[in-house]
């Protein structure tokens, strides 16, 4: 009988290492967001307990809490949007051990200004030269709208972590931003000219989101 080389049976201990475990949920409050284990994709070795704080063109305040996997890579990366009618800002908390992720995050608000600017719109607003200045958080202006149209769409400011099209970020605020998006970071490139189709960044279905 053959011995069985060494690099077949390392390969077989790595495989059979366990990814790491995440509560996962998403709710209104903490206190119905209790979380049930789930494993993670291979890659993804960071645990995040996380709340957002949505504030609607009519004033209304919506907040939702999340429990779930999430690359450590963005852990440490801000999540907010000021799109003039709308504006969000993500408060997150990660951390790396099986099911670790309990804590009950409070929100923060990220309002010190920074240093960009951008337009600002929202719908189809042909002479529309608004402006906004972005929180400390905000470093990129963005564009939401369709290919070939000059001011149609949304415009505001944006942490480059929801430029991202594959950025778990984008669940945490839901539906607020939704279509292709353009993102800069100059003040005022947002302006009014067309969408680059090479840089458009198609929102993926939130449903599709995975762990």
């Amino acid at each position: 009988m053959e011995p069985i080389p060494a690099f077949t049976i390392l390969c077989a201990l790595l495989h059979t290492v366990s990814s790491l475990k995440c509560l996962t949920c998403t709710a209104e409050d903490w206190a119905s967001c209790l979380g049930t284990e789930a494993t993670c994709d291979a890659s993804v070795s960071s645990c995040v307990s996380a709340i957002s704080t949505v504030l609607t063109g009519g004033g209304k305040r919506v907040t939702k809490v999340f429990r779930s996997c999430y690359p450590t890579a963005l852990c440490d990366k801000p999540v907010s949007f000021n799109v003039t009618t709308s504006s969000g800002h993500v408060s997150l908390k990660c951390c790396q051990t099986d099911s670790c992720n309990t804590e009950h995050v409070t929100a923060s608000e990220d309002r010190p200004l920074a240093k960009l600017e951008c337009y600002g719109s929202f719908g189809v607003k042909p002479k529309c030269r608004s402006k906004v200045k972005c929180s400390a958080s905000e470093d990129h202006c963005l564009k939401i709208g369709t290919e070939g149209r000059r001011e149609d769409g949304v415009k505001g400011c944006v942490s480059k972590s929801l430029c991202d099209v594959d950025s778990p970020a984008s669940r945490f605020i839901q539906d607020s931003l939704t279509g292709r998006r353009f993102c800069c970071k100059t003040k005022d490139c947002n302006s009014a000219r067309p969408l680059d189709p090479s840089s458009l960044l198609i929102l993926i279905p939130l449903s599709a989101f995975f762990l």
